[in-house]
């Protein structure tokens, strides 16, 4: 008899605008993927982000709200990619899926609305 399966919350952007993953690449776009922080926050308010709408990042592309703040320092930590810091932008239209747990996805974007497809291992 098969087990409950295990689910995974994966962000995503619904609506075009701006890629959350897809606007950046490798490593630094499975951590932004799976960032806790802003999970449990659209799980406590699915609008968060998209309350503040446009006052998320600066012209610079600096993070202004919190919880960006502390992602762009957690991905400065972990990958020492300043340069290379995904843009932010695209949090303002997060929302959360969830996968199976022992399957891959593929994200991808058209006009930074983003759409996926899982993959399954195969035998």
């Amino acid at each position: 008899m098969f087990g409950v399966e295990q689910m995974r919350k994966i962000l995503i952007t619904n609506s075009f605008g701006a890629g959350w993953s897809s606007w950046c690449g490798g490593k630094v776009a499975r951590f932004i993927a799976t960032y806790q922080p802003i999970i449990d926050k659209l799980e406590e308010d699915k609008n968060y982000f998209k309350n503040i709408g446009y006052n998320l990042i600066d012209h610079n592309n600096n993070p202004v709200e919190p919880i960006l703040q502390q992602l762009q320092k957690d991905i400065e930590d972990k990958f020492g990619l300043e340069e290379d810091m995904p843009y932010l932008g695209g949090a303002q239209n997060l929302s959360i899926i969830e996968i199976p747990d022992d399957c891959h996805i593929i994200i991808s974007d058209h006009d930074g609305k983003e759409k996926y497809n899982i993959v399954y291992d195969c035998i």
